[in-house]
């Protein structure tokens, strides 16, 4: 006898949460070490997504990654307008991540600095991202 299956169309859905819990990446000793979780995972995922450059890694999708790269030899006003957009649809993509405040540029030199607060379902994240321009 071949079983059955038999599916309930009226049977009520369960939605099942995601967690945020992935291992610690620490760079400094080039190791992947503990279970981190919540705003620590959140964090990590944010530098890790600024950390990528948009289309260049076949393994992500185009959806993954932000796009400085191209940002190289433009004048301070365009790559400060640039910047903030790019960095907030990057971080977007990402369903944990609620909005992008406080969004400040600096130049010092060839080097734009962001600094920014990311508000996340798990709070808020003061964060900096540094671009060769």
């Amino acid at each position: 006898m071949i079983p059955e299956t038999i599916i309930d169309a009226s049977a009520e859905t369960l939605e099942i949460e995601e967690t945020s819990k992935t291992f610690l990446i620490d760079n400094s000793k080039e190791r992947i070490e503990q279970s981190i979780d919540d705003e620590a995972a959140m964090r990590q995922a944010i530098e890790k997504i600024l950390s990528t450059e948009r289309y260049e890694h076949s393994i992500y999708s185009w959806d993954y990654g932000v796009e400085l790269a191209d940002l190289f030899g433009m004048p301070q006003t365009f790559v400060k307008a640039e910047l903030k957009r790019r960095i907030e649809e990057a971080l977007l993509e990402d369903d944990r991540i609620e909005s992008i405040e406080d969004f400040s540029v600096e130049f010092v030199r060839n080097t734009a600095i962001a600094r920014f607060r990311a508000v996340t379902i798990f709070g808020d994240s003061l964060l900096e991202k540094e671009v060769s321009v």
